[in-house]
């Protein structure tokens, strides 16, 4: 599909939903005008397009759009004038990985009011400082992925401050020199799921600090290190509330394994390889008894 095949398809009046995904747009320019479509489409995919800013700017004026899929493309150039326009007003959940953004595109995202699911996984967000927030998405985010994206210490306060945030997923950075006395920001109050898997973390104040948030249901905090958990480490606030936890390949030691049993709900344990060999003979599941329904424990002498 070239520029006149995309200007035909958007020259739809009743139009609702567009995938253009796949087509080679790289040399797209914001000269190109889109109109009959802009008071009813509602989901755009743009994906794999090898798509600009240029070409980006093109569906800003798009007044209903709610869902837009554009992963996979090139938004590493975003200038300071650019806007999401219309799109601030409109869009509930965007879809963006792997499109080479920066701190810049993380910045014209948080002007978005409405967005509720953002999906933002693989793009450089390295040297985030501390005075970043996500602006005007504090209080409509509801769930957020932020896996791959060089996120330091002031991307996961920023993250964890939003005020109706259920579900974050910050795997895969690296979080090996988080402060110690790292605090979550309001979402502590909300989140339901987190996912901080294989991010070098070994602070056991900070796994204090995520799992004592009162409405947890689901952690997962595998390929981490907790070597260190101390005798007298508990879950906080979760322990009641914890359904799924995963913390296999976390270096656990038997003072991890005992923390966990104190755990009154959990269905699901996940603690695949981790080194339980130094359990003593009169160790018990204790709460967990009544509660788990799959147990994996496999490779953990």
């Amino acid at each position: 599909l070239n520029h006149s095949g995309l200007r035909a398809v958007t020259d739809c009046s009743s139009l609702e939903k567009l995938d253009i995904s796949h087509n080679n747009f790289e040399n797209i320019t914001s000269e190109l005008v889109l109109t009959s479509s802009k008071d009813t489409l509602t989901e755009l995919n743009i994906s794999h397009t090898k798509m600009n800013c240029h070409g980006l700017s093109l569906f800003t004026g798009f007044s209903k759009i709610q869902k837009l899929i554009a992963e996979r493309n090139n938004f590493g150039n975003i200038p300071e004038n650019f806007s999401f326009g219309s799109l601030k007003n409109s869009l509930i959940e965007l879809i963006i990985d792997n499109s080479r953004m920066n701190i810049q595109g993380l910045k014209k995202i948080t002007e978005c009011n409405k967005i509720e699911h953002l999906k933002a996984n693989s793009n450089n967000f390295r040297d985030l400082t501390s005075d970043f927030t996500f602006g005007a998405l504090w209080n409509s985010l509801k769930s957020l992925e932020l896996i791959d994206c060089d996120l330091n210490h002031n991307g996961l306060r920023a993250a964890t401050d939003c005020s109706h945030l259920e579900s974050l997923d910050v795997s895969e950075n690296n979080f090996q020199s988080i402060p110690e006395n790292l605090l979550l920001g309001v979402s502590k109050y909300s989140l339901k799921k987190i996912e901080i898997e294989l991010c070098n973390l070994s602070s056991y104040n900070f796994l204090k600090e995520l799992s004592d948030c009162p409405e947890l249901s689901s952690l997962n905090i595998s390929y981490n290190n907790f070597e260190t958990i101390p005798e007298n480490f508990s879950f906080g606030c979760s322990k009641d509330s914890l359904i799924s936890l995963d913390a296999s390949f976390s270096n656990l030691k038997y003072h991890g394994l005992k923390a966990i049993t104190g755990c009154s709900r959990i269905r699901g344990l996940y603690l695949f390889n981790n080194d339980f060999s130094n359990v003593p003979d009169d160790f018990t599941f204790g709460q967990l008894k009544h509660s788990l329904e799959s147990l994996f424990i496999s490779n953990c002498s």
